[in-house]
This record gives C-alpha cells, structure tokens and sequence, in this order.
C-alpha cells in the first residue's frame, strides 16, 4: 500500500506527501513581506490531518514574524459555502479586522471572496487573499487568490504509482519481506497571481 497526498501520521508506511506546514510559513513570510500583519486563517475541520497540519504552519509562521498569535483571526469552515460565510462573517466583524485571510484550498477560497464583495470588501486590495492547491481554475477566477501553494497533486500520484509499482515488482522476484517503507516529500511552491 502506498498513500499519497492525505497520508497517516505513523512512520511505518509508504507515503508521497508534500509539506503544507512548510507552505504555510512560506505564504505567512510572502504575505508579511507585503506589509500584513493581520493575517487570518479559514482552516477546514480538524478531523483533517491537513488542517492540523495547516494550523501548525500558521501558527509557527506568526511566531516567526514576532506578531501576535490571536486566536480570533483563526475560523473554521466545514468547507460549505454556509460554513465559509459564518468564518468570514466573525473575521469582518472583528474589531480589528484582517488584512489578509489564508483560505484551507481555493474552494473555500472562492466563497471567501463572495462573501467579501457582498459585504464591500475590497478584495486583493484592502485584504489580501491566499490559498492552497492552486486549482487550473483561478486562472478564470475573477479574484483568485494573490498566492496559493501548489502541491503538485499529479506529481505525487505519479510518484506514488511508481513506488507502488517496485514495490509489486520487488514482491515477485521474493524481495518483499526486506523492504523498507519508503517516504518521498514533494517540495511545495508558492504560485502568485
């Protein structure tokens, strides 16, 4: 068996996977670069390993910025467009509202930003919106978001093929029992719009 992308957190498996808490710090530093320092979180439910994953990255990404952790500029979303609106609602009613939101992947992203217009929001202007997974489609959004990570999806599925693929091989010729569980980390990138 080989996991990709969604991989569990033991060791002893053979997983392809990319790093979103790497890419969460690199967003945070490229969004602090452009002078926010308010920068919010719409992280999706924490039954996802993602999620916790993602909230760790933003965290550490804050502290690494010498800015307050405030726990009110972090929401969740059951990942509907209902549960999204409630997340931004509660950041846009805040007495000091973001100046950036980080969005769980460029669905939710995209009903952020919905509800940002119906409430007169200047969108990658007064806030600036980031993301995950840098779905073909933002090239036809309106407001895609300035920055998403890329996490190479096809790529680690041909990875995970590939390792699938030696392993069956291996197994053939006799050689299963003495192989070692391989783990391949593909590197993330930041897309900007």
């Amino acid at each position: 068996m080989v996991y990709f992308d969604r991989v569990p957190p033991f060791e002893r498996a053979s997983k392809v996977f990319c790093s979103v808490y790497k890419g969460t710090e690199q967003m945070i530093e490229w969004l602090f670069r452009q002078g926010r320092k308010r920068i919010a979180f719409i992280n999706g439910p924490d039954e996802i390993a993602a999620s916790r994953e993602r909230l760790k990255g933003y965290i550490d990404g804050i502290s690494k910025k010498k800015l307050k952790i405030d726990m009110q500029m972090v929401e969740k979303t059951d990942l509907s467009e209902e549960g999204t609106q409630l997340a931004m609602n509660k950041l846009l009613s805040l007495k000091r509202p973001p100046d950036a939101i980080i969005s769980f992947n460029d669905y939710v992203h995209l009903d952020a930003v919905k509800f940002a217009l119906q409430k007169g929001v200047q969108v990658n202007e007064e806030i600036l919106f980031a993301s995950y997974a840098n779905i073909s489609a933002n090239k036809h959004a309106a407001y895609p978001p300035v920055v998403s990570l890329d996490q190479f999806p096809y790529q680690q599925g041909q990875t995970a093929m590939n390792m699938l693929i030696d392993i069956l091989n291996k197994k053939q010729l006799g050689d299963a029992p003495h192989m070692s569980f391989a783990q391949v980390e593909v590197p993330v990138s930041l897309v900007y719009s």
